[in-house]
C-alpha cells in the first residue's frame, strides 16, 4: 500500500510540473513593439519569444481566425536589429474583456535570418547578464 501511495504522490508531481519545462524551444521575454497588418489596426506588445514561435497582448478584443496565417512585423526595442517580418499561425488565443494575448507559432518567411539573428543576440544578453551576476 505504501508503495501505491508514493506512486501517487509522483503522478501528483508530475501533474503539477511547470509547463514551461515541456517547451521545445527557450523562451525569452522581450519587450518589442508588434504590427499585425491583417489583424488589428492597433499595435501589439511581443511579450515572449523562441526560435519557434511568440506571444503577443493587444490592449484590444481581437476576434483571431485561428486557420489563418498572420504577417507579424516585429520593432525590437533593446535589441541593435532592424524591423522584420515573419509569418505566423495563432495556436491559441486568450480573450479577456477588452484585451486579447495571441501564442504564434512561426512559418518559413523571408524574415527569417533578421529573426535568426534577433535571437542570437538574446540569448548572447542573457549570457552576458548571467555572467555578470556571478561576478
Amino acid at each position: 500500500m505504501l508503495f501505491k501511495l508514493d506512486n501517487l504522490h509522483k503522478t501528483s508531481d508530475a501533474i503539477n510540473m511547470d509547463k514551461t519545462n515541456l517547451r521545445k524551444a527557450k523562451r525569452f521575454e522581450e519587450v518589442a513593439k508588434v504590427s499585425v497588418p491583417n489583424l488589428s489596426q492597433f499595435s501589439g506588445v511581443l511579450v515572449d519569444v523562441s526560435k519557434i514561435g511568440c506571444r503577443i497582448h493587444f490592449n484590444v478584443f481581437l476576434n483571431i481566425e485561428m486557420d489563418m496565417e498572420y504577417e507579424i512585423l516585429i520593432f525590437p526595442v533593446l535589441a541593435d536589429i532592424d524591423s522584420f517580418t515573419l509569418v505566423g499561425e495563432p495556436v491559441w488565443v486568450q480573450n479577456k474583456s477588452k484585451s486579447t494575448e495571441i501564442g504564434f507559432k512561426f512559418l518559413r518567411s523571408v524574415g527569417m535570418k533578421p529573426f535568426e539573428a534577433y535571437i542570437d543576440n538574446l540569448e548572447a544578453r542573457e549570457k552576458k547578464t548571467f555572467w555578470e551576476e556571478r561576478l
